[in-house]
């Protein structure tokens, strides 16, 4: 680790001389390792930690975990990808900010669903993501045996393999392998609906799941497990408490699906998009960089590095 971190320290004085770059802001994205690392190494007026997920040893080493306690004080700043992190995060870093995902409107839209699919149709319901420790395969073990009608898609990479024993041999669902981020618009635009079955875990509460906006962004209905608190999409996207509650929402939103309801989740997506929260991102940067400057010019200080 000592011989990685110096590794990368001297690639970014290297990248940093080699470009003669000015007023650097370096920002390391869910990496306090490699964050730490860096701080103070090519006088860069800012340091920002975008924290993305919530860390537990589960997938984290402890050490890492105690690296991100120590990193977090330490930066001049902490962009947070949920409301739940930041709320976590404040407590070690005042100028916590939270910037939730988004998704790439542009992409997406070109496949939007226009209409329900034909109700006569054999209906198909389609998860798109890694399937791991915070999937719900009871849940879903329940929700496929309830529904045989129903096709059951899972595509992504499989983690928990448990997940895959259990649920293969039900006639109605059908796995597949991981795909490119490009081809995912035209496969949400087979289904009638989208479903993220997570577990009700601590460290879920701080997801906030990228898939949510693309599934809407197609014009998906979306049901989900309560697993992390998204009060703004309440109205938009059908939130469960229980099995038979998953279970009712799944057969509403399919049965009374309508092309009202699908303009409305591609125009709450689109308010989503990638570029409205890059807009956002760069204006905290924007905040906090004018702050710093302001500080580091303060000629009555005599300190090489501040805390905002």
């Amino acid at each position: 680790n000592r011989i990685n971190k110096s590794i990368y320290a001297w690639q970014v004085k290297k990248i940093h001389k080699k470009y003669n770059l000015t007023d650097t802001i370096v920002i390391s994205a869910y990496n306090p390792v490699f964050g730490l690392a860096s701080l103070n190494k090519i006088n860069q007026i800012l340091d920002i930690y975008y924290c993305y997920d919530g860390m537990d040893h589960l997938r984290n080493h402890s050490e890492t975990i105690k690296l991100e306690n120590v990193y977090c004080k330490k930066v001049d700043g902490i962009i947070c990808s949920s409301t739940f992190l930041k709320n976590q995060k404040e407590n070690e870093n005042k100028n916590t900010f939270v910037v939730k995902n988004g998704v790439d409107f542009k992409l997406f839209s070109k496949t939007s669903k226009t209409s329900p699919h034909p109700k006569d149709g054999q209906k198909k319901v389609g998860y798109i993501g890694s399937i791991d420790y915070r999937f719900d395969i009871d849940l879903m073990e329940y929700i496929i045996k309830l529904f045989p009608e129903i096709k059951f898609e899972f595509t992504g990479s499989v983690l928990r393999n448990e997940v895959v024993q259990r649920l293969i041999p039900l006639k109605n669902v059908t796995f597949f392998p991981a795909i490119k981020a490009n081809e995912v618009p035209k496969i949400l635009a087979t289904y009638d609906a989208g479903i993220i079955p997570y577990n009700y875990l601590e460290i879920n509460k701080g997801i906030y799941p990228l898939k949510l906006n693309e599934f809407l962004a197609i014009g998906l209905p979306v049901v989900m497990t309560n697993f992390a608190p998204l009060a703004e999409f309440e109205g938009i996207v059908s939130i469960s408490n229980t099995k038979n509650e998953f279970a009712k929402n799944l057969k509403n939103e399919i049965e009374n699906d309508s092309i009202e309801q699908i303009q409305n989740r591609i125009k709450y997506a689109q308010n989503n998009s990638w570029e409205k929260r890059a807009e956002k991102f760069d204006s905290i940067l924007s905040e906090l960089f004018s702050r710093k400057k302001l500080l580091s010019n303060d000629t009555t200080k005599n300190q090489k590095y501040y805390k905002i």
